[in-house]
């Protein structure tokens, strides 16, 4: 018989990612991350998961009993698209690659700019693996 298995997602925001990004000027929060802005950084607003289905655990994951958490620092477009996923905690054992395919999928509301406008944001996003 399969075990149960349930995939937790978690959206967080990263107050400071690193030095130059909290250090970025208010008038200038794009910074260099092609356009976006830091989610919770400057004014701009938090993105949130309108649709987004946890991905399925790959067959090497759950034949190894294997339980872990990706996580991914994405963009959110003004359209709620997420795009660009750079890969911070990769758990292996095929984990990564499911969380990828399954995220570009997701339907986000985008985070709000200070002008209470849509705006494009970077953000992280956990996805944690359980078996239970």
């Amino acid at each position: 018989m399969a075990p149960n298995i349930a995939v937790r997602v978690s959206l967080f925001c990263v107050f400071a990612m690193s030095s130059a990004v909290a250090q970025q000027p208010a008038d200038n929060h794009a910074g260099a991350e092609g356009g976006a802005a830091r989610a919770a950084v400057n004014g701009v607003g938090t993105p949130r998961c309108v649709r987004c289905p946890p991905p399925s655990y790959s067959k090497k994951a759950r034949a190894a009993k294997y339980q872990g958490t990706v996580v991914l620092d994405v963009t959110v477009t003004t359209d709620g698209k997420v795009i660009d996923p750079k890969v911070i905690k990769d758990p292996g054992l095929g984990l990564t690659e499911k969380a990828l395919a399954q995220i570009k999928k997701w339907k986000m509301k985008p985070a709000l700019g200070q002008d209470g406008k849509p705006e494009n944001c970077r953000v992280q996003i956990e996805v944690t693996f359980h078996l239970y």
